[in-house]
């Protein structure tokens, strides 16, 4: 069996014996309360908690050889694994009989104690010694069960367990319907033990390979081992029998025993609670000492978040229920009479609740040997149970023993043992508490407020209100918590993380020339790189050329590329024809995107109706405002398993990232922090060092500057398209980071030869790319209006040709202009549709907006528009682009918001087309720099640097530990 079916066998089978266990409770506890009266039900509970006790005497040797057993079973090593058997057996005998001994003494002491709850009853001393007697012979069978836990077989011993309690809970509920007493009870209970023991050690002996019961095969030295292990374990079980037990000891020590009763029927099902998140804590114990022995902290931290989301959505169903309906189902399960149990319920609540959530914690610190810490915090939080709950007994009564019990567990469960393992990990605690335990929290309050709805509408406490209530409740937290799931990708929902990503091969039409530069590359001699990018073909749009030509130039010239990217699922542009040029060897990730604003986005685009479109839309602007580090946040997670599986697989010399969108720098530096490989961050854009008027969330916008400065701080280098991004960097403490500026350029493979001639008789004014808010040629518009009007240009001479994603322009221009016949709009085209286009316009137009007064960013599309040859009419402000355009030629150039300037232009560049007069023409020489292959190939060799000086730190780093 794997061991993904192994863990969930497992966990199945002791939710099933958990169950079992609550159902038996349930049936039990009024049988034994109307039986046997509140009184004697007390007695009955007061000596199991003083009996309790004994297991005090396991010393840790439980726990101890599970660990040591299950590693020599593993190794086939069955000398060590008799040897640290019989050992702990041998152990085990003795405090067996130790146990009854104490028994004995106890038996006729206490019972002599004047206030003892239980002295007044005329069996006690037969009562204490016969179930001590259990504990007596339950210690080595617990022992010998261990052994099904070192072979990972809890299902055997669970199934046992609830086959054997059935059988005795018969037994019990026929007993006392008969009339028995306590001391027939004790009977009957010691003997179904002596027979389930027994069945267990016969279970055992088969199972367990090569295992002999044999004293004789006991060792010292193995005793000082467990010894050395178990101490601080017995510590550990000591506090937490000081929580478990010291509450009904305190209760009969200063009330009548049927406080007891009233105490126990609101602490039981809380009880349960415990039980059931212990259900997941036992099986995570081994899975986290085996994560620590082969995986990074990243892994174990993974584990830790997903045990305890998966803890905290069970118990958090639960604890809604008892807060909601918890008297209402109290009164149906025991009847009148446990008023203040209500109180004790309520008071014990939110402890249990967030105890139950976090018992991963207690498994990562029993896993990795640090229950040392442990041990001493439960001993601390018992003791001060113990105090609060004598203290706070006389004013409050059972209410005061509850409060003494929930607020050190709150504060250690909560705060302190969370911290302490979360800081041994480098797991942020603010993180646990955001990951681990907040996604219970829309469940919680979705179904409170249905359940409370219900409620109020259905008042009244009987049978069938009250399932009524507690479905609502159920439901709504199913609901909200399914929802969440699902639209995180979270990896608890079956199927989020099937199918998360997926390796494509890409069938590239790569030309002769290119295969034969592949052919002659030598790739052993090249870099192994992994790219990270969100956006990558066959996704279409902003952003997708810069990658796209980096890994074609790279691959070509023998260096082996891995592209972890989306999948275009939800693209807003797809173009597979951009996957033409990726040559074939180039393997791509492409990762699923579970981002919560993406679905929302996708829900209401299919919405019909008015209202679900008003809500999605008010969620969708929630999301924006609330997202870190952008929309895509919900991509870092799954991409980061693939990452790290890919890494893995593929050894790459060094990352990059390209952004925006921001997640995948996050994505790199968690990759890079857990591998050690050198990460380059490669901005197209500005982040929060912005002179682009881009807009961003309010909480972004208050986190993100603190964000960026950390990945700046983890990376090798940085390479940018623009270098105002490289000179606003050392205001992130970055001075010493490696740059590098690569600007964006063209590549010839990508235009058409002959060229596609404009038209004569027509003058075309083309452009292809995006207009934005921030970016729209509001002015041009104006002077185009007036051209018309004066007659210069017309619908027959003039079309203003436009591809690509501008219609938030064209709502600028009114309803009754003449200027929407002139205008022709073509949509999104692929690559090569829109350098068609550009070859068939008179002059193409670029658009840069005012940015802080001046231009600092040279839109990628500038490149290409030169290196089609034809003149240029750019707008934008003294800067960067309009410096580039006066150096490479071709090009009218104006302030976009100058409308004298740009009705000049436009006027001359008329008069020229129509004089046939000669045009501006663009330098080809002077773009060579801006060549794609060059760009990529001076990217390689700063790769290569940060590649190498890295290898030759952990090399002196490898010869300094061998010194």
């Amino acid at each position: 069996m794997t061991t993904r079916g192994k863990l969930i066998r497992n966990v199945a089978s002791n939710w099933a014996r958990i169950g079992s266990g609550v159902f038996w409770g349930l049936i039990l506890t009024p049988i034994f309360l109307k039986t046997l009266g509140k009184s004697d039900y007390g007695i009955w509970l007061l000596v199991n908690s003083l009996v309790g006790y004994y297991g005090l005497l396991d010393l840790g040797t439980r726990s101890a050889v599970v660990r040591y057993a299950s590693r020599s079973i593993a190794k086939s090593e069955d000398d060590s694994t008799n040897e640290t058997f019989n050992t702990a057996l041998f152990v085990y005998t003795i405090v067996g009989f130790a146990a009854l001994l104490i028994s004995f003494a106890l038996g006729f002491i206490l019972p002599r104690i004047h206030g003892f709850a239980a002295g007044q009853h005329p069996d006690a001393t037969l009562l204490i010694i016969v179930i001590g007697a259990n504990v007596a012979v339950a210690l080595p069978g617990k022992l010998i069960e261990g052994m099904l836990s070192a072979i990972e077989r809890f299902d055997l011993s669970n199934g046992i367990g609830m086959g054997f309690a059935a059988g005795r809970n018969l037994i019990f509920i026929v007993a006392l319907l008969r009339g028995a007493d306590l001391v027939t009870l004790s009977w009957i209970l010691l003997v179904t033990t002596i027979f389930e023991q027994s069945t267990i050690a016969l279970v055992v002996a088969r199972k367990v390979p090569g295992l002999r019961f044999s004293l004789r095969l006991a060792r010292k030295s193995q005793m000082r081992e467990i010894f050395n292990y178990g101490i601080h374990s017995v510590l550990g079980q000591a506090g937490e029998r000081l929580r478990l037990y010291t509450d009904s000891v305190v209760i009969g020590a200063f009330l009548p025993s049927a406080a007891i009763s009233l105490f126990t029927v609101g602490q039981r099902p809380l009880s349960y609670l415990s039980k059931l998140s212990l259900g997941v804590s036992r099986v995570l114990t081994p899975a986290f000492s085996r994560t620590e022995a082969v995986a990074t902290n990243e892994r174990m931290a993974n584990l830790l978040l997903l045990g305890t989301r998966g803890s905290t959505l069970v118990t958090s169903l639960a604890c809604l229920i008892l807060l909601v309906s918890g008297p209402d189902l109290l009164h149906l399960w025991v009847g009148d009479g446990f008023t203040e149990s209500y109180g004790v319920l309520y008071a014990l609540l939110p402890a249990y609740l967030l105890s139950a959530g976090t018992t991963p914690v207690n498994a990562i610190l029993l896993g990795t040997s640090r229950h040392q810490r442990l041990s001493q915090v439960t001993i601390v939080e018992g003791l001060i149970n113990l105090g609060l709950s004598i203290w706070l007994i006389h004013p409050l009564g059972v209410l005061g023993v509850a409060i003494g019990t929930s607020a050190p567990m709150l504060v250690a469960r909560f705060f302190v043992l969370p911290i302490y393992a979360c800081r041994n990990i480098d797991l942020p605690y603010r993180t646990f508490l955001l990951r681990g335990l907040a996604p219970a929290l829309p469940g919680l309050i979705t179904g409170g407020i249905a359940g409370w709805l219900v409620k109020e509408q259905l008042p009244g406490n009987d049978l069938w209100t009250v399932a009524a209530v507690v479905a609502t409740t159920g439901i709504g937290y199913l609901a909200a918590t399914v929802f969440v799931l699902r639209a995180t990708n979270d990896p608890i929902w079956p199927g989020n993380r099937r199918g998360s990503s997926r390796v494509v091969r890409t069938e590239s039409k790569t030309s002769p020339s290119s295969a034969a530069i592949l052919t002659e590359a030598d790739p052993s001699d090249g870099l192994r790189i992994l790219l990270i990018a969100y956006r990558f073909p066959p996704q279409g749009g902003g952003g997708v050329q810069r990658p796209a030509k980096l890994v074609k130039f790279w691959s070509r010239a023998g260096h082996k590329v891995l592209v972890l990217t989306s999948e275009p699922e939800h693209a807003q542009l797809v173009d597979d024809t951009l996957l033409d040029e990726i040559p074939r060897e180039v393997e791509r990730i492409e990762v699923k995107d579970p981002s919560l604003y993406q679905r929302l986005h996708v829900a209401r685009s299919a919405a019909r109706n008015p209202i679900a479109q008003r809500l999605l839309q008010a969620a969708m602007f929630l999301v924006y405002h609330c997202a870190t580090p952008d929309l895509v946040a919900g991509w870092k997670r799954p991409a980061e398993r693939a990452g790290t599986a890919a890494i893995g697989r593929f050894r790459p010399d060094v990352i990059i990232v390209t952004g925006p969108p921001w997640t995948p720098f996050l994505v790199g530096e968690t990759l890079a922090r857990n591998t050690g490989l050198p990460l380059v961050l490669d901005y197209r854009d500005p982040w929060m060092q912005s002179y682009l008027q881009l807009g961003r969330g309010l909480i972004p916008h208050l986190r993100d500057a603190r964000i960026e400065r950390r990945v700046v701080r983890q990376a090798a280098g940085v390479g940018a398209a623009h270098r105002e991004i490289l000179r606003r960097l050392p205001e992130y403490g970055s001075e010493g980071t490696r740059r590098i500026w690569i600007p964006n350029g063209r590549d010839p493979d990508d235009f058409p030869s002959p060229a596609v001639a404009p038209p004569s008789d027509r003058f075309v004014l083309g452009y292809t790319g995006g207009f934005f808010r921030w970016r729209a040629p509001v002015v041009l518009f104006g002077v185009l209006e007036e051209l018309l009007r004066e007659g210069r240009i017309g619908p027959d001479t003039f079309t203003f040709r436009m591809a690509g994603s501008v219609r938030p322009a064209l709502g600028l221009i009114a309803a009754d202009s003449p200027l929407h016949g002139v205008i022709e709009v073509q949509g999104y085209l692929s690559h090569g549709d829109s350098v068609r286009l550009l070859q068939g316009s008179t002059v193409n137009f670029v658009l840069e907006a005012d940015q802080e007064g001046r231009n600092h960013h040279t839109p990628g599309k500038f490149y290409e528009v030169l290196h089609v040859g034809r003149p240029v009419l750019l707008l934008c402000p003294e800067g960067v682009t309009a410096t580039l355009g006066r150096r490479i030629g071709g090009c009218w150039i104006a302030h976009p918001e100058d409308r004298t300037a740009i009705r000049e232009v436009m006027i001359d560049m008329l008069d020229r087309w129509k004089s046939g007069a000669s045009m501006p023409r663009v330098n080809p020489d002077r773009l060579r720099f801006y060549d794609r292959a060059h760009q990529a190939q001076r990217y390689a060799r700063f790769l290569a640097s940060l590649a190498g000086r890295s290898a030759e730190r952990s090399e002196r780093r490898i010869r300094a530990a061998g010194e």
